[in-house]
């Protein structure tokens, strides 16, 4: 069960990677017309459990002023046990971002889940509130505060993300993050995203619990804009 836990957990992760490679989501919003790729692999360990890989890719675009939607497609596989999933989501503003301020947007998801031997069967939703703060010319701040339920598990959460960008250089960001949900232990992450050219990025994260049994996780993510 804890392996299974694991797989579950990793697929609605990778499934909302909007900021990658943070898990924390961001307010902004594609523009009309604009679409993008994204792809993410992830390993992860907990103390005393086999390890889970897991990838994941989506793209969305903007199809309405404020609006955008993204369909995806993820896999995890612990111990010769694996999990896919399809997902729809978007994101819609409530107050579009200016340059230098603040922006609030509301977050959804929807996705399916197939275990082994059976069918793709509907189970999740996710609705959130993203809020984003620019501050002090090169930084950006994130907050997240949302609700999920599984269907199959017959089980709701709440959770919660904070996630905090600081921009090296033209190229480079610096981000670190924390999230968790009710009853779950919070992770706290660090990274580094590349933006290699206005169309390409590249993003690592190393991810962490701090109680025992620790749950360690590495994040890989490469984003085409176009």
């Amino acid at each position: 069960m804890r392996i299974w836990a694991l797989v579950t957990a990793l697929l609605l992760v990778q499934s909302a990677q909007a900021g990658a490679p943070m898990a924390t989501e961001d307010a902004d919003v594609l523009a009309r017309g604009e679409c993008e790729w994204e792809s993410a692999f992830e390993r992860a360990r907990e103390s005393g459990a086999p390890t889970v890989r897991a990838w994941g890719t989506k793209v969305g675009c903007g199809w309405l002023e404020g609006h955008q939607a993204a369909i995806g497609y993820g896999r995890a596989s612990a111990a010769g046990v694996h999990a896919d999933s399809f997902s729809l989501g978007g994101k819609s503003a409530l107050r579009a971002r200016p340059e230098g301020g603040w922006g609030l947007t509301l977050a959804w998801e929807l996705s399916t889940l197939k275990a082994p031997g059976g069918s793709h069967r509907f189970d999740g939703s996710m609705l959130a509130l993203v809020f984003t703060q620019s501050f002090a010319e090169k930084g950006l701040l994130h907050m997240n505060l949302g609700t999920a339920r599984s269907r199959l598990d017959d089980e709701s959460t709440r959770f919660w993300a904070l996630g905090a960008e600081w921009a090296l250089n033209d190229a480079l960001d610096l981000l670190a993050e924390t999230y968790g949900a009710r009853h779950e232990k919070p992770q706290f992450g660090v990274g580094l995203r590349w933006n290699a050219s206005e169309a390409w990025s590249i993003g690592l994260m190393a991810s962490q619990t701090r109680s025992e049994p620790k749950l360690k996780t590495g994040l890989l993510t490469v984003r085409f804009g176009f």
